[in-house]
């Protein structure tokens, strides 16, 4: 049983340990001789064992040395380590800080001797060592002192990989990785840790190889960081991408109506309609266009950030028709106005000519407004109603100073109940009645409309071949397999279900989570830390929008 102190690096064991040298005691013989007298130009595959002690250089100078030998002594004593030499499939090359061990036989060698290595220091946790594996091409050369030696690729990136962990890791190239993840022994111990970017910009895949017994299972430290940098500023992680699938005719006809209306009429307001069944998630449609809006307007070549303000204002459906008005913009008033205190606003201020002047005075980029109509409530003024909001939006002045204003109506019709197939029947007929009635109304606004106004096509349910085609755009998995076991979880009643977008929502939300948590990310890639309790800061590349509850006072 090893007796030695718990100090080990300061203790008796290493003030007495022999000075030895791997590179100084390997058995020579004349082929290896002649071999190392010439440069063999054959370009071989070699699986590369990379070892470095970690904070080596910060040890004193006998104790570096002690260190050195006790990790070559262990080398030596490997089961083949000198049979391997002398038949030149083994060679090793001192490193500074450690070695590095360039296989030429079986890959399961050079993995085998990395875990007896592992488990040979993993007594002694001041004993501080990481390694690297890669399987890539090198070249047996001789060193000026006519020593074999290998150059290369293959040593170069083992290197990297090696750099990539911690104390007690034991990373593994994606070359590497793919051939030990179909054997039974070793797949088990393979942990997919995702691709890193290293030295000059290079990308590579590094895998994680441990088990109960050997290396060690936590997150490497710049796999953290980097993780941590990227949810930041990655498009494709974040709650808009997990927000949209099947959704690219609306983002085309706002996009198409947008750009013309500033165009023809750069100071008008712009209304669009936005139609679709209870769970479609109309507000995840609207933040997706806002986000087309902020990165239009920062396109100014000034490299400025455009900032907008959102409000949610309720709808009216209690009252006559001259109440509803009233009321709904006095909320606009309300809502938009600067006054913290809420205080009470005159009548006579309640006017197309004094919101233009409240929103002259605003600093954002631009302004949105968003209504939820429920369908279910629809009644005989709600017509009249939408044609007077309308009109009231359409009679503000020409106003440069003011920013763009956008108002998204939200009409949320029922989701269809399945009691009974006679019910079911009826009420699928009435609801088809109620949305071409109320389709028939809208556009009849819209080509009334002394502004920009859109009626955008009716949100549809989701199918399967909408949700695959969605993670290929977004690279949402990097793998066609992924994506398909992804797809098989979502459609587990059958690939011919519809979905509603709640349900896509839902499930992206808990893949995302799931992928951070395995990466051991924070929550920054829904809620940035340093934004206030009632506003979200949402990221997208170079651009941001502040989103603010109603309720919160301006």
């Amino acid at each position: 049983m090893d007796e030695r102190p718990a100090s080990f690096l300061q203790g008796e064991y290493y003030r007495d340990y022999p000075q030895r040298n791997i590179f100084m005691h390997l058995p020579r013989d004349e082929s290896r001789d002649a071999g190392a007298s010439a440069v063999n130009r054959v370009l071989e595959i070699a699986h590369v064992l990379f070892m470095d002690i970690v904070s080596y250089s910060l040890l004193p100078m006998d104790v570096q040395s002690r260190v050195m030998s006790h990790l070559q002594d262990v080398v030596r004593r490997l089961p083949g380590f000198e049979q391997a030499v002398r038949l030149s499939q083994l060679i090793c090359l001192p490193t500074g800080d450690g070695m590095a061990l360039a296989f030429f036989g079986d890959l399961m060698v050079a993995v085998e001797w990395a875990r007896k290595v592992a488990l040979e220091l993993q007594s002694n946790p001041q004993f501080q060592l990481r390694m690297g594996i890669h399987t890539g091409p090198v070249y047996r050369v001789a060193d000026i002192n006519a020593n074999l030696n290998v150059a290369g690729g293959g040593i170069n990136f083992a290197q990297r990989v090696m750099d990539c962990g911690d104390a007690g890791h034991i990373l593994m190239s994606n070359a590497t990785a793919e051939i030990l993840i179909q054997l039974s022994t070793w797949h088990t111990a393979i942990h997919d840790l995702g691709e890193l970017e290293v030295k000059h910009g290079i990308r590579i895949h590094v895998f994680n190889f441990f088990d109960d017994e050997f290396g060690n299972r936590d997150m490497p430290s710049k796999v953290k960081r980097a993780a941590d940098t990227a949810l930041l500023t990655e498009p494709n992680l974040g709650q808009l991408v997990a927000k949209m699938c099947n959704r690219r005719t609306q983002e085309a006809e706002f996009n198409d109506t947008f750009l013309d209306g500033l165009e023809r009429l750069p100071d008008s307001p712009q209304i669009y309609f936005i139609l679709g069944e209870e769970g479609q998630c109309h507000e995840s449609l609207v933040e997706r266009l806002i986000d087309r809006v902020d990165r239009s307007r920062g396109a100014d070549g000034r490299g400025e950030i455009a900032t907008g303000r959102v409000k949610k204002i309720p709808w009216q459906y209690e009252g006559e028709i001259g109440q509803r008005r009233s009321r709904l913009v006095y909320s606009l008033f309300e809502h938009l106005g600067p006054n913290p205190a809420r205080q009470p606003i005159p009548s006579k201020d309640c006017t197309s000519a004094g919101i233009s002047d409240l929103l002259a005075a605003s600093l954002n980029a631009y302004i949105v407004v968003q209504h939820e109509l429920r369908a279910a409530r629809w009644d005989s003024f709600a017509v009249d109603l939408l044609k007077k909001y309308v009109q009231f939006w359409s009679e503000l002045p020409q106003e440069t100073q003011r920013p763009v204003v956008l108002v998204f109506i939200s009409i949320i019709f029922p989701r269809a109940q399945l009691p009974s197939w006679t019910r079911f029947l009826l009420g699928a007929m009435t609801a088809k009645w109620r949305k071409k009635r109320i389709w028939n109304a809208l556009k009849t606004l819209e080509e009334d409309s002394a502004v920009p106004c859109r009626v955008l096509a009716e949100l549809p349910s989701i199918i399967r071949e909408d949700v695959l085609e969605w993670f290929s755009l977004h690279n949402i998995y990097d793998t066609e397999e992924k994506r398909m076991r992804a797809v098989d979880r979502l459609f587990q009643g059958g690939a011919l279900r519809l979905k509603a977008m709640w349900e896509i929502e839902a499930f992206c939300a808990e893949e995302l989570q799931r992928f951070a948590a395995e990466r051991g990310f924070d929550d920054r890639w829904q809620r940035h830390s340093d934004a206030p309790r009632n506003q979200t800061l949402f990221r997208r590349g170079s651009t941001r929008f502040e989103a603010q509850s109603s309720a919160t006072a301006v």
